[in-house]
């Protein structure tokens, strides 16, 4: 896993956030609890076989976060782009303080 690689040598004081989304087909607190469920399973795959800090990411769910969708109010095929998970590096000198919160 090179971005791992790159974080752990060039970026040590980086905070890794993954966001977790989901299309609208759901209920809100449906697509809430399934959108922490996919951030939950990409942090804990860097943490266990990226090698990162559980200090250094974190997991946060949009759900079906209306002004976050790709393709608004599309689900199944077309709400595809919906359904997933981004990384969010910020690295320097304010994610260490943040790291520590």
């Amino acid at each position: 896993m090179r971005p791992c690689r790159v974080i752990r040598s060039s970026h040590t004081d980086a905070l890794i956030t993954v966001e977790g989304f989901t299309d609208p087909a759901g209920s809100i607190a449906f697509n809430k609890r399934l959108g922490q469920k996919r951030a939950d399973a990409i942090r804990d795959y860097l943490v266990s076989s990226g090698g990162l800090s559980a200090q250094q990411v974190r997991a946060v769910s949009y759900g079906e976060d209306s002004n976050r969708q790709v393709h608004p109010g599309a689900v199944g095929e077309a709400g595809r782009g919906n359904r997933r998970v981004v990384l969010v590096a910020y690295a320097g000198p304010a994610s260490t303080a943040t790291a520590a919160r």
